[in-house]
């Protein structure tokens, strides 16, 4: 019976890890694509192509999205936090760095165990509620630090914790909504919303000038990344996500997530050649070190 529990948890962790290391390398390709374009633009142009395609596979896989007569409420809720997630992670990034932006959203699983207790019922104990200053600590440390450097922008720390907000509110919307609807549908209408979303908000920035719109294009290493964000981030990393996220619970699902700041981190300094101090790195120990313990501690109390 154990066996079989495990090997039935074996695939959910596995996409996970497949996907988080794909949101991973978001923050390092994001910054790269913001030296042609602003964030609503790039933002249009990555969910247009991963909208496209998601059809173009339900052309091939004959995929079924059916909507109707299910629950609205998580649905609308995961819905919405979608976009709020991108618009945050995506000016954070502008006014920061991959480095940093990576090790910020590592404290999703401290809010998550908030959120998640609040909505889903699922309820931390003392300890886990302790735990959760321990990330906290080192988001101060890191933000100091990266302040310091002049890295920093105080209106780009606000974007990231409001990623963080919306972040924690979206994985346990999903984690609700997935008892109703699947995980294709789910990926299917939150990347739909996005490109409409993001489109009409692109096109305003643009004014009559639809130039500025295409002239990203221009550039190679731009549609190589567009080609990135939409196919690996925004539809594999979704559906693999959203697949395990009706298989564990939320608290699991956002430990799984630290793995995002490992690869923010390595592919920032490496890629990018971006400052990584002693003090990121201790910051950044403090949060995963938080969030395992949280995690572990969800396991013996379980």
């Amino acid at each position: 019976m154990e066996q079989t529990k495990k090997q039935s948890l074996l695939l959910p962790v596995l996409a996970v890890l497949a996907g988080n290391i794909m949101w991973g390398f978001v923050f390092v390709f994001t910054k790269a694509a913001l030296r042609y374009t602003e964030p609503t633009v790039l933002l249009s142009h990555r969910f247009i192509s991963a909208f496209l395609l998601m059809n173009l596979m339900m052309i091939i896989t004959k995929q079924k999205v059916r909507l109707r007569g299910k629950p609205i409420g998580a649905f609308a809720v995961f819905l919405l936090t979608e976009p709020l997630c991108f618009i945050f992670e995506s000016y954070g990034v502008l006014h920061t760095n991959a480095v940093f932006s990576g090790v910020m959203l590592a404290s999703v699983p401290a809010v998550s165990t908030i959120v998640g207790f609040l909505f889903l019922k699922e309820k931390p104990t003392v300890r886990q509620l302790a735990y959760v200053l321990i990330p906290i600590a080192g988001v101060v440390l890191v933000t100091l630090n990266g302040s310091s450097l002049g890295i920093v922008k105080p209106i780009g720390v606000v974007m990231l914790v409001g990623a963080c907000l919306s972040s924690a509110f979206y994985k346990t919307a999903n984690r609700r909504a997935a008892e109703h609807y699947t995980s294709f549908e789910r990926t299917y209408s939150a990347i739909g919303l996005c490109a409409v979303f993001f489109t009409v908000w692109a096109l305003l920035y643009c004014g009559k000038d639809l130039s500025l719109f295409v002239a990203p294009f221009e550039h190679t290493s731009y549609t190589l990344t567009i080609i990135f964000l939409s196919l690996f981030s925004s539809l594999i990393a979704n559906l693999l996500i959203n697949y395990a996220a009706g298989k564990m619970p939320v608290f699991v699902l956002a430990t799984l997530g630290t793995v995002v700041t490992l690869c923010s981190m390595i592919s920032g300094a490496v890629i990018l050649h971006e400052p990584l101090t002693v003090w990121m790195v201790l910051g950044a120990l403090l949060i995963l070190g938080g969030v395992t313990a949280i995690s572990i501690s969800n396991n013996k109390k379980k």
